[in-house]
């Protein structure tokens, strides 16, 4: 579980910790990684990260990779959400890993590419909704 909560120099949304689960994946990569406190990520000087060092440090990786710089930490949210609405995840349940107390703002993540879009258009057949015939 990732765990999301309050301190002293962050505060999350809603003022309401929360627990999101990780998959296998990730977990394994996390497992394999060295360790030397409860924290995954750590500084140069063995401290956590706070959020302004991920940001800045997320920024200066895009900028040497020559990514957009419209591409913001955030954005890895976005595409989450995205990834699990294009996995066919129920909004309900990206809702509640999103930490969102509605639904509707949950919405505004879930845009897809027009890809995903194309195939979701095309589990339509008129075929089968239509008389024999009709569009010969």
């Amino acid at each position: 579980l990732i765990r999301i909560r309050n301190k002293d120099d962050f505060t999350v949304k809603g003022m309401r910790s929360r627990s999101i689960p990780i998959n296998r994946d990730l977990f394994s990569l996390i497992l394999k990684m060295p360790r030397e406190s409860e924290h995954v990520l750590l500084d140069t000087h063995g401290k956590p990260y706070d959020g302004s060092s991920v940001t800045k440090k997320f920024k200066r990786i895009i900028r040497a990779c020559g990514l957009p710089e419209k591409i913001h930490f955030h954005s890895l949210r976005h595409t989450y959400a995205s990834w699990l609405v294009q996995s066919a995840t129920p909004l309900a349940e990206i809702q509640k890993l999103l930490g969102h107390s509605s639904v509707v703002t949950t919405q505004i993540y879930s845009d897809l590419e027009e890809e995903h879009l194309r195939g979701a258009a095309e589990k339509i057949r008129v075929d089968d909704f239509t008389p024999k015939g009709f569009l010969s």
